[in-house]
C-alpha cells in the first residue's frame, strides 16, 4: 500500500480510470485510502470514462430514461405523469458522453448486462436462421440454429444499438407497468400511442422474440410441476397469452434469470409463486400487447410496415397481415444493405413475396397443405378426394417478376352467393 501511496494522484485517477467496469470501480477505489481519495476528486469524470466502454452516447439517453423509469416509486399516478411528461417529453438524442455519478452509474451497468445479453443473443439467433441462413434439408420446417457458429453473419454496432435501444424501450414500459395500478394511465397510454411507428414495430417484434425465448423454460414448469398441473396453467402458445404478458412485464432482469435456466428448480425459484390456490399464475392485461392493439388506425399495431427503410409504395404493400413473418426475423433491426441482399426491399422480392402467398392461399382453399416451395409443389399434401383432380390441373409457378405479375391478375375470387331476403 505504500507504492500506491507514493503514486502521483494523476496515475492513480488513469488506474481507476482503467476498471472495466463500474463495480470493479467501485471495489478498487474502496480498496485502499490512496485510490478511494483520488476517486472523490474526479467520481464522475472517471466513472463516465468506465461507463463509455459499454454504453454508447447513441443509446445513453434510453439508458437514462430507463433508469429513471425503475426508480418510479409503487402506486403513485402524479409521479408517473411527472415522468411521462418531463422524461419521456425529452426527445433530444445526446451526441455526447453525460457525466455518470457512481451511484448511477453501479444501476445503470446492471440493466445494461441484461440489454447486452438480450441485444447479443436475439440477433445472432436470427442471424442464425431463415431468411438469413437457409436449412440443411427442404423438409426441415425448423428454425433451428446452424451449428457452425464460425460461418454466422455478425450483427453491426448500428444493429445493436437498435436492438439496445428498443430494449431499452422494453424496459421503459415494464417499469410503470410492475409499480403503478395505471388504472388512470391516460397520460402513459397518450405517450405510448404517439411513438414513432418504427418503435412500435421494434416493440412488436420484441415482443414476439421475447416471449419464445422465455417460453420454453415457462412451459417446462406447466409439463412437470404438480400444482400447477392441478390448477390447470396453460401453456404459452405465441405473444398474445395473458400469462406471457405476465412474464413479460417482470421486465429484462427476471426474463435474464429465466433464460439462463436449466434445470426445473432453478425454473420453480424464479416463476413459482406457491403451491395454494391463490398462488396459481394470472395473466397479464393492459401491457404490452393490449397496448400495441390499442394503437391507432393510423399507427401499425402488430401489422409491422418497414417504414423507415422502404418507399410509402413498398411500405403499403407490407402493411398488410400477410407479411407478418417479417416479425419472426426482426426486420426492423436490421442494416438496409442486409435486407437489400436478401431481396426484401427489392420490387422483384416482393412481387415473389405477394405471388408466394397468393399461391399458397389457392392450393389451401383447394384442400392442399404441408410444405410448398415456388420451385417444387410435389410435396403438397392433398386429400384423396381431391388426388384425381389435382393430376389434371397444371399448377401453375411464376418465375419472373412480369410472371408473378400476370399469375396474380389472373387469380379469381370465388362468386358469393347472394343472401336471402328475409322472410323469402
Amino acid at each position: 500500500m505504500a507504492r500506491i501511496q507514493s503514486l502521483p494522484v494523476e496515475i492513480r485517477q488513469h488506474i481507476l480510470s482503467l476498471s472495466p467496469d463500474p463495480p470493479s470501480l467501485r471495489s478498487l477505489a474502496l480498496s485502499c485510502s490512496a485510490f478511494f481519495k483520488a476517486f472523490v476528486v474526479t467520481e464522475k469524470a472517471t466513472t463516465t470514462t468506465v461507463m463509455s466502454h459499454h454504453i454508447h452516447p447513441q443509446v445513453q439517453r434510453d439508458a437514462i430514461v430507463a433508469l429513471a423509469a425503475s426508480r418510479l416509486p409503487a402506486r403513485d399516478l402524479f409521479a408517473l405523469s411527472v415522468f411521462v411528461t418531463e422524461e419521456l417529453a425529452w426527445k433530444d438524442i445526446i451526441s455526447s458522453p453525460l457525466e455518470w455519478s457512481l451511484v448511477d452509474a453501479l444501476s445503470a451497468y446492471k440493466l445494461y448486462t441484461h440489454v447486452s445479453y438480450f441485444s447479443q443473443a436475439l440477433s445472432r439467433r436470427l442471424l442464425g436462421r431463415p431468411p438469413f441462413q437457409i436449412p440443411d434439408s427442404k423438409h426441415d420446417d425448423s428454425v433451428a440454429e446452424i451449428d457452425i457458429e464460425g460461418s454466422l453473419p455478425t450483427p453491426s454496432t448500428a444493429e445493436l444499438h437498435r436492438f439496445e435501444r428498443s430494449l431499452y424501450l422494453f424496459e421503459i414500459c415494464s417499469s410503470p407497468y410492475r409499480l403503478s395500478p395505471l388504472e388512470d394511465g391516460r397520460s402513459w397510454e397518450e405517450w405510448f400511442t404517439q411513438l414513432p411507428r418504427f418503435q412500435l414495430e421494434q416493440l412488436s417484434c420484441l415482443n414476439h422474440l421475447l416471449t419464445h425465448f422465455v417460453a420454453p423454460a415457462f412451459n417446462d414448469l406447466v409439463q412437470l410441476d404438480v400444482s400447477w398441473g392441478y390448477f390447470g396453467v396453460s401453456l404459452i402458445i405465441d405473444q398474445s397469452s395473458p400469462l406471457a404478458q405476465r412474464v413479460l412485464s417482470r421486465g429484462l432482469e427476471t426474463l435474464h434469470a429465466v433464460a439462463q435456466t436449466e434445470t426445473y428448480d432453478e425454473r420453480h425459484r424464479i416463476l413459482h409463486r406457491g403451491d395454494n390456490r391463490e398462488d396459481e399464475p394470472v395473466g397479464a392485461s393492459g401491457f404490452l400487447y393490449d397496448l400495441l392493439e390499442l394503437t391507432p388506425e393510423t399507427t401499425p399495431g402488430t401489422f409491422f410496415p418497414i417504414l423507415e427503410l422502404l418507399s410509402d409504395k413498398n411500405a403499403q404493400v407490407l402493411d398488410t397481415l400477410e407479411f407478418q413473418s417479417y416479425q419472426r426475423w426482426g426486420y426492423v433491426f436490421w442494416d438496409e444493405a442486409r435486407l437489400e441482399k436478401l431481396g426484401a426491399l427489392t420490387q422483384d422480392g416482393l412481387v415473389k413475396l405477394m405471388a408466394a402467398r397468393a399461391r399458397r392461399s389457392e392450393i389451401w382453399r383447394q384442400g392442399g397443405s404441408g410444405w410448398w416451395s415456388q420451385d417444387d409443389e410435389s410435396k403438397v399434401v392433398w386429400p384423396e378426394k381431391k388426388k384425381s383432380a389435382q393430376k389434371k390441373r397444371a399448377l401453375m409457378t411464376a418465375r419472373s417478376v412480369q410472371g408473378a405479375k400476370d399469375f396474380l391478375r389472373g387469380l379469381k375470387i370465388p362468386d358469393v352467393p347472394a343472401r336471402k331476403a328475409e322472410g323469402s
